[in-house]
């Protein structure tokens, strides 16, 4: 029955998921990682590290809404720690893309993304998947100025060019779409086709 145990436990069993190759031995890892983060939280209530263990857990077993809300209690407890609140932003990014492409909850897409861009606004990612929901949703020049930021923030990343020059034709105009689908095509001849 003591808390640092259980949460000592779990944390060896998070780490061990490093050596392990498939993914069903990480989940079953995972698993039992949380199940002994739980138990240190039933035990101590206010313990920040157990919180920290079970957000871990749960964004890797994609329960982004239980990594999020343990971020969330854990910052609380830390005082805003920024590696706290960079895993916080990294959750909400990706429960943003996966409500977004799994769920097609696209206003639950757009909040997460948009609460992990408030939180980190130097995530290529992050604006590149704002540009895509907004693309989606028949939003061009809004989609064309999440994919502006994406490219500013990764001015090498072929794919986001390509994005982007499809956003510049999207808002009919060819020539800037042009020339940033060239940009990309000269970083990575293969990104047209790794786009269809």
């Amino acid at each position: 029955n003591s808390d640092k145990i259980h949460n000592a436990r779990g944390g060896v069993m998070f780490d061990k998921t490093k050596d392990v190759k498939d993914q069903a031995g990480k989940d079953t890892l995972h698993r039992g990682s949380l199940q002994h983060a739980d138990k240190a939280i039933q035990i101590y209530p206010n313990y920040r590290d157990a919180y920290i263990t079970r957000a871990g857990d749960r964004f890797y077993l994609k329960d982004y809404d239980g990594a999020v809300a343990d971020y969330r209690r854990a910052l609380q407890l830390a005082e805003n720690d920024p590696k706290i609140k960079s895993y916080l932003a990294i959750a909400l990014r990706e429960g943003g893309k996966f409500y977004g492409e799994k769920k097609g909850d696209f206003a639950t897409s757009a909040k997460m993304l948009n609460e992990s861009w408030q939180i980190n606004n130097k995530d290529f990612e992050t604006a590149r998947l704002l540009g895509v929901l907004n693309g989606v949703q028949q939003k061009p020049q809004d989609a064309l100025e999440w994919f502006k930021k994406a490219a500013e923030l990764a001015p090498d990343n072929a794919s986001i060019l390509f994005d982007l020059g499809t956003a510049y034709f999207n808002v009919k105009d060819p020539v800037k779409g042009t020339e940033y689908r060239q940009k990309a095509l000269q970083l990575d001849p293969k990104v047209g086709e790794k786009k269809q």
